[in-house]
């Protein structure tokens, strides 16, 4: 379906271009006829006395021209007339050149955007992935930016099929699948003290969701004896200042045991 899509808006884009093509040749093409014009009506007025003058009585031919300027220049309606052209005449020339003027500016603001480098835009996850999990941390970090530091570690290390709880039941904020099986993650103490109730009731988020463990990765906003009811309750609590290198062997165990049985 996307690529379908893809293909019609490359269509579309292709005819828009083609139709300012058109556009642009068919502009062009008016002007350099109003130039032509402009021409045309300024040489008339030029050489109108000299037509005028094989219907003028004269001896000789410079006569006759003598009298015909003085006629187109001095009758009323021939230098109205002839005003008239000449005026027309400048307005279209100067217009046309206004046109060509504009479409050279337009063509070379054109081409110098074509040439300029394009820098390559950041992916999404990219520019949403916080700068610190380069060092290996989730502390002092807001929920939303320790949540895409966690997400972006998980995909790193082969966990595949990664969702957030709609609601965040039970204080599982990501579920992720592996092939060592479905896992719930907590992060903890990050916006709030981090309670044993908190605790309690993640451990039930676990058999809820059906997993095979729920991990809780805890900053050190939490209350004392926090870490001591997730030792009580089978819940591996993760420190989060060192979440990277915590969670690194907790799988490696995971997977030496699973090898093993």
């Amino acid at each position: 379906m996307n690529k379908q899509k893809s293909i019609h808006h490359q269509e579309s884009t292709m005819l828009t271009s083609d139709e300012q093509i058109k556009r642009a040749a068919t502009s062009l093409h008016s002007v350099w006829l109003q130039l032509i014009l402009s021409f045309g009506l300024i040489f008339y007025a030029a050489i109108c006395p000299l037509l005028f003058a094989f219907f003028m009585s004269g001896n000789t031919y410079g006569h006759k021209i003598m009298q015909a300027m003085h006629y187109a220049w001095t009758t009323r309606w021939t230098s109205i007339l002839l005003g008239l052209f000449i005026v027309a005449g400048v307005y279209l020339f100067a217009d046309a050149l206004r046109v060509l003027y504009k479409n050279s500016i337009r063509t070379r603001q054109s081409r110098e955007k074509q040439e300029l480098p394009k820098e390559p835009k950041p992916t999404k996850k990219d520019a949403s992935v916080p700068l610190m999990i380069m060092r290996a941390s989730l502390e002092n970090c807001t929920h939303e930016q320790a949540l895409e530091a966690l997400i972006f570690y998980l995909e790193q290390i082969g966990f595949n099929d990664i969702e957030k709880p709609p609601s965040e039941d039970y204080g599982v904020h990501l579920i992720a699948n592996s092939n060592e099986g479905r896992f719930a993650f907590m992060l903890g103490g990050v916006t709030q003290i981090l309670t044993m109730t908190e605790i309690e009731n993640f451990a039930t988020g676990r058999a809820y969701f059906e997993c095979r463990d729920a991990l809780c990765i805890a900053t050190s906003n939490a209350t004392k004896d926090t870490k001591r009811r997730a030792n009580e309750l089978f819940v591996p609590y993760i420190d989060a200042a060192h979440y990277s290198e915590e969670l690194s062997k907790y799988f490696t165990s995971i997977r030496s045991k699973d090898a093993f049985v």
